[in-house]
């Protein structure tokens, strides 16, 4: 059996869902180093806000083995540029409305 990667880059999310017992989760696909896809997710559980996963697209996401799939570990130990960058566009998406309600 391969080794799971610990980073890859986020290359979309494809659902989201609630768990039957009340657990939110989200899930994707990334691409590792050697450009094989891996199912990864994110559960309310165990990510500040699963939601804030399709705002790492296209970045380099640390990532825990899991059974079937990989888990992304928590924002607060993605790297420096993951948070950033998830920083800038919610400010974004936070100033969108009143941008638009302005004009």
């Amino acid at each position: 059996m391969a080794m799971q990667p610990t980073r890859a880059f986020l290359h979309e999310v494809v659902t989201s869902a609630t768990s039957s017992d009340g657990t939110f989760y989200v899930v994707g696909y990334v691409f590792d180093a050697d450009h094989d896809r891996h199912l990864v997710f994110a559960t309310s559980a165990n990510f500040e806000d699963p939601r804030l996963l399709p705002l790492m697209k296209g970045q380099e996401i640390s990532l825990t083995s899991g059974s079937p799939c990989l888990e992304v570990l928590p924002l607060s130990q993605q790297s420096e540029e993951v948070r950033y960058q998830v920083a800038e566009q919610l400010s974004e998406l936070s100033l969108e409305p009143q941008t638009c309600a302005a004009g």
